[in-house]
């Protein structure tokens, strides 16, 4: 019955264009909003919709949508991201001091966190509101400039902020890898703030599915050299399991 649900519902929103919970409610009166939640849950993890305030859109009208570039982000790749932020959940321990990095990765590495007691740092408030759902973990919010294509804030004062914390493991995002110019981001304030991040990190955990390798971007933020963790979804390439073997990272898939 839930599969045929859902399905009813992703074709619902793919001729519509979205859908809110009130139209859903109204199609399905005698399901309840939680359940039709975690139907728009189901269908977003495979890539099919895109949930926002209130509903969920088509990956195809916000593809259409010149002003959210960050949720075409994070509809591409669900799959592969979701089976990262899986494996990263192993190698966070409770009462630490942790930092989460913006982007649409480690925003699903913060909706499968377990309720208990953590310290997180974020620049990313779609991040920290994800965090404040869990009653047990201390959710401390950089400010700075926002910026609206990737949720997040960067600049000096949230430098300045970073440049106070004490970190034991900060789980980073990338936008590409490769052996020539490393880990890269075409964001330059957010590559400063990076930066800043990793020099206070006592442990370092980047987090990316495999279409990032080979690729790279107009700024480098960080090397191998800087970082302990790579987590992917599947076995990289044997260029990139050699590179990472030379500089002592794990590799993680």
């Amino acid at each position: 019955m839930n599969a045929f649900r859902r399905q009813a519902i992703n074709e619902f929103i793919q001729a519509n264009g979205r859908a809110t919970y009130d139209d859903l409610m109204m199609l399905y009166p005698d399901v309840s909003c939680m359940t039709l939640r975690r139907d728009i849950e189901a269908l977003e993890q495979e890539g099919l919709v895109v949930r926002v305030r209130g509903g969920a859109r088509s990956v195809t009208s916000i593809s259409a949508d010149n002003d959210d570039k960050y949720a075409i982000r994070a509809a591409a790749n669900v799959g592969p991201k979701t089976e990262v932020a899986q494996k990263v959940l192993e190698y966070i321990e409770p009462d630490h001091s942790l930092y989460f990095d913006s982007g649409s990765t480690v925003m699903l590495v913060a909706n499968k966190l377990t309720n208990l007691y953590f310290s997180i740092t974020t620049a990313a408030p779609n991040i920290a509101m994800e965090l404040l759902r869990k009653n047990r973990i201390t959710v401390n919010l950089l400010g700075g400039r926002f910026n609206r294509d990737t949720i997040a804030v960067s600049g000096i004062s949230a430098i300045e902020q970073v440049n106070s914390l004490n970190i034991d493991i900060a789980v980073m995002a990338t936008s590409g890898f490769s052996a020539d110019c490393g880990f890269t981001s075409g964001e330059y304030d957010e590559v400063q703030l990076k930066k800043a991040v990793i020099k206070r990190a006592r442990k370092v955990i980047m987090v990316m599915d495999s279409s990032k390798l080979g690729k790279a971007l107009q700024y480098t933020f960080a090397t191998l050299e800087d970082i302990d963790m790579i987590v992917l979804e599947k076995e990289p390439d044997a260029e990139t399991l050699e590179l990472c073997q030379k500089h002592n990272v794990t590799v993680v898939y």
